[in-house]
């Protein structure tokens, strides 16, 4: 088990202004790639986080295609990383493939959890919704922990937790807690 911290990453030697990469930075960087695209990068709203943020669903290449890629990123606070990788390389997708793949659809969820990128970059005081503040605050002050740790969304669900890998054997969890403390029966 592990897990990639946004924050220990650094490039060195090198100004990066999209760093770190933030939800707004994710929506501006997208709107760009939609507008540049000539029609062939489509965004469409899937949701709402729970504190009202966008989660942007983008589809490129052939509806039609025999063959369609899930690629999900941002599923964990701290590991905003993987929505500036997945943004840039579809990027680099619409470059180098300007007529897409063959026989393929990428449909790509930039920043899954918006509301947890926002809590470990930002804290709980970046939240709009007051409610949810209020328990991110005590869900952290529960667990004696910073808030660049959090990974759960607004409300302390992990999310990763919703996919059938047996999480329920973890003990000693918190909402928004660490893996490393996490043991398997």
């Amino acid at each position: 088990m592990g897990y990639v911290h946004s924050g220990y990453v650094k490039i060195l030697g090198v100004e990066d202004e999209r760093w770190p990469y933030s939800y707004e930075q994710m929506v501006a960087d997208v709107e760009d790639m939609v507008e540049n695209s000539e029609g062939r990068l489509i965004c469409e709203e899937l949701s709402l986080s729970l504190d009202g943020r966008s989660i942007p669903i983008l589809r490129f290449g052939d509806i039609q295609a025999q063959n369609h890629v899930l690629i999900q990123a941002g599923i964990h606070g701290r590991e905003y990383i993987t929505s500036r990788l997945v943004v840039d390389l579809l990027d680099d997708l619409l470059v180098s493939c300007p007529d897409g793949m063959d026989d393929v659809m990428f449909h790509i969820f930039p920043m899954v959890n918006p509301d947890g990128v926002v809590i470990s970059q930002l804290g709980p005081d970046a939240i709009n919704d007051r409610t949810l503040a209020e328990a991110v605050r005590a869900m952290l002050a529960g667990e004696n922990a910073n808030h660049s740790m959090w990974k759960s969304n607004a409300r302390g669900t992990d999310l990763n937790r919703n996919f059938p890998e047996e999480w329920e054997s973890l003990t000693g969890r918190e909402p928004g807690s660490s893996p490393i403390a996490a043991t398997r029966r």
